[in-house]
């Protein structure tokens, strides 16, 4: 049941709990701005029981034909992955007294850590293929860590070129990939990276960090004239997670990834439900909570992880080993 007092006019489908259209378009438009893998990729059409995409290995090549001779005959092989949408949700309570006393901040707040929830979720399955808040696998889906191009930063010496070696190392592994035709669309790095990037040159001495202004609160950048997008899920380090060695993914997020969403997010709120806050049943009417359930269905295919490099830091060692 949706709550009825100072929030808005409730007409239409809100009498069955859904939120404000407005307010859920926002959460979705956040989602995909706030996301670091969205934007790299951009997002496809996603039917309810799944999509099928085609994915074609090799390029045909024309040539160039006399009069009266035979046309060429290029093939190329065809194969199809079938996306199977998971459902990603979360349950936020608040007390109706918070909400009366500054409904247009409580609102506020509510929007932007929904926002933050399931965009964080969508990020770290197709990162990583885990839950968000478990960290447990998702069974039966690919990911981008599962990428056997591996590069560990701090490899190449000063000499050999240092960090611009390394991040040319985990290009050429991309681009010179076995099991396909890639392009180097961009990367996603890891916050802390940022530190490591603005005081690293390449062989001419131009900084790898490339912009106009040097702005740390800026999610995007540029390395090495590619766009590069930050967040903290990159490495995993969310929800309480110790996260990885991982400071970057790079590769082909253009062309190898497929993101979709089936029929965007939906928000229903309630004043009478009973729901789980720890380990205890709550009833949300007794005790003067309200609540509100946000809820993505979304899919995605990665034509292969190997489109992709991890650039890992190197793993930190103890005193005497």
């Amino acid at each position: 049941m949706a709550i009825k007092d100072n929030i808005f006019t409730l007409e239409g489908q809100q009498k069955s709990g859904l939120l404000a259209p407005e307010m859920v378009g926002e959460i979705f438009k956040k989602v995909q701005e706030s996301s670091v893998v969205a934007p790299m990729c951009g997002t496809v059409p996603m039917g309810a029981n799944g999509s099928e995409y085609v994915i074609a290995t090799g390029e045909p090549e024309a040539d160039i034909v006399g009069e009266g001779m035979a046309k060429p005959v290029s093939t190329i092989g065809l194969a199809t992955k079938v996306v199977k949408p998971v459902k990603a949700a979360v349950i936020v309570p608040w007390s109706k007294e918070a909400r009366l006393a500054n409904p247009a901040s409580v609102f506020d707040t509510i929007q932007e850590k929904m926002s933050d929830a399931i965009r964080r979720q969508v990020d770290y399955a197709i990162l990583y293929g885990k839950s968000a808040k478990t960290d447990k696998v998702i069974s039966g889906v690919d990911c981008v860590n599962q990428t056997t191009n591996r590069v560990t930063l701090g490899t190449a010496t000063a000499k050999q070129g240092g960090l611009s070696a390394d991040v040319i190392s985990g290009y050429t592994k991309v681009m010179e990939a076995d099991s396909g035709d890639y392009d180097f669309s961009g990367f996603v790095a890891d916050p802390r990276l940022r530190s490591t990037l603005l005081s690293a040159v390449d062989d001419f001495g131009r900084p790898l960090f490339q912009a106009e202004r040097v702005n740390l609160a800026d999610s995007w950048g540029s390395i090495m004239g590619l766009p590069t997008k930050f967040g903290k899920v990159v490495s995993g380090r969310i929800a309480g997670h110790a996260g990885s060695n991982v400071r970057a993914f790079g590769g082909d997020f253009a062309g190898s990834i497929k993101l979709g969403f089936v029929e965007n997010i939906t928000v229903s709120m309630s004043n009478e439900a009973t729901i789980q806050i720890g380990s205890e049943m709550v009833s949300l009417w007794s005790n003067n909570l309200e609540a509100a359930l946000v809820e993505a269905i979304f899919g995605w295919v990665i034509e292969s992880p190997n489109a992709f490099v991890a650039y890992e830091q190197k793993a930190a060692t103890t005193a005497g080993s």
